[in-house]
């Protein structure tokens, strides 16, 4: 903000005044640059706002694998190289402030300071000869509580600190499909999540299962979509965090999600993604959106209207699969086990698995295929299987596939 402030008065900015803010950041950096380089370093890793805004912007082209050697740490989200700054920052400074906002990456908020901001990023890495830069969810606030907590730990356990119980998981990267009662397995944004959803008193069998019901759908629907397992992860947050908003109200609780959820302190998402999953929670029941040129469907749906083409498109693809996820738990007893999606023909057949007839929760999904319809072109289907006999199926924690349950 400071360097917005005192050194870029146009817009776009003009090469004067780029010019004059390179001069004034290398006057600043060089002898910590100095110190820096004859330090030696292994790797560089960039938190917080601008920086995690930048690299996700950059790594929409020519996208980077993160370090190996960092692969454990789930915080640690993406790498791109100098090369990809340099390129962005180029294209960001022909833009004008309003283009600036459309870009994929960038929140709007921080469009009017990211080239300041891109500038000082691009000629840090310079000055210091680093290649390439890894992104970290977790800001220094994070990692001064994160290493407090461990020096008490160890000061009272000694070295060999005690562990809580193992954690069931579905697969390596589906934490929240199953109830979660010891947190130090998860990552930041998992941890969030289950704040949220707790401090408003969410259901907690009903919102797990849906998580499970509605990553199957995901999953089997993939053909019909380029969704990302981001997009993914987002299903699955949204999908705890669905029925927040009865918190406050039974009628409109889709909309009061929408309000928990954007008002919500959630470390580990950026202000996009907490927009994204707001939304999708919002829809998961409800009016959808009519004609942009309805004046008062603009104003009613002015979240919607706010994503970009490609991000409505998402939106309403993953807010379709969580309403047939809902709907097939609508008695919130888990009748439903297990689902199967597959193309028959010109269609979708769905097929429910339950012990039980599950009409209310069949009739509660068909009632909300017309988004699905809609959002992935197809027809929809449901067909019940009945399960004379089950077994219980404790989930794998070392597999990366899903299971509900498994029917003998």
């Amino acid at each position: 903000m400071r360097l917005t402030e005192k050194f870029i008065t146009t817009d776009p900015i003009s090469a004067e005044q780029r010019d004059r803010l390179i001069a004034n950041i290398r006057t600043d950096f060089t002898r910590a640059a100095d110190e820096i380089r004859a330090a030696g370093y292994d790797f560089v890793i960039g938190t917080s706002g601008t920086v995690l805004n930048m690299v996700a912007a950059a790594s929409t082209t020519g996208r980077k694998p993160p370090d190996e050697n960092l692969l454990d740490v789930e915080s640690f989200s993406e790498t791109v190289t100098l090369e990809q700054i340099k390129r962005l920052n180029r294209r960001l400074g022909k833009m004008k402030l309003r283009q600036r906002k459309r870009v994929a990456g960038i929140e709007k908020p921080r469009a009017d300071i990211i080239i300041a901001g891109g500038l000082l990023l691009e000629n840090i890495l310079s000055d210091l000869e680093a290649e390439e830069i890894t992104s970290c969810d977790w800001s220094l606030r994070e990692g001064v509580i994160l290493d407090y907590l461990k020096r008490k730990r160890e000061l009272r356990f000694g070295s060999e600190i005690p562990r809580g119980p193992a954690l069931v998981v579905a697969g390596a990267e589906d934490k929240l499909l199953y109830p979660v009662t010891d947190d130090s397995g998860l990552d930041v944004r998992a941890r969030s999540v289950l704040s949220v959803a707790r401090r408003y008193g969410y259901d907690v069998e009903h919102s797990h299962h849906v998580a499970r019901l509605a990553t199957q759908i995901f999953e089997d629907t993939k053909e019909l979509h380029d969704l990302t397992e981001p997009d993914r992860k987002l299903l699955q947050h949204a999908s705890i965090l669905h029925d927040i908003g009865y918190h406050i109200a039974h009628n409109n609780h889709h909309r009061h999600g929408l309000y928990l959820i954007k008002n919500s302190e959630m470390p580990g998402f950026t202000g996009d993604e907490i927009a994204m999953m707001a939304a999708v929670v919002r829809y998961h029941r409800g009016s959808l959106p009519t004609k942009a040129t309805d004046k008062r469907s603009r104003r009613e749906h002015e979240d919607y209207y706010s994503f970009d083409r490609r991000q409505r498109e998402k939106l309403l693809q993953l807010a379709a699969i969580l309403q047939i996820a809902d709907g097939l738990d609508r008695t919130h007893s888990q009748t439903v086990t297990a689902v199967k999606l597959r193309a028959i023909k010109n269609r979708l057949r769905l097929s429910i698995e339950a012990p039980t007839s599950p009409q209310v929760e069949c009739a509660d999904a068909q009632r909300k295929s017309d988004l699905f319809e809609k959002a992935f072109d197809t027809k929809l289907e449901l067909v019940w299987r009945p399960v004379r006999s089950r077994r219980k199926v404790v989930p794998a924690a070392r597999s990366a596939r899903l299971h509900i349950v498994v029917a003998s």
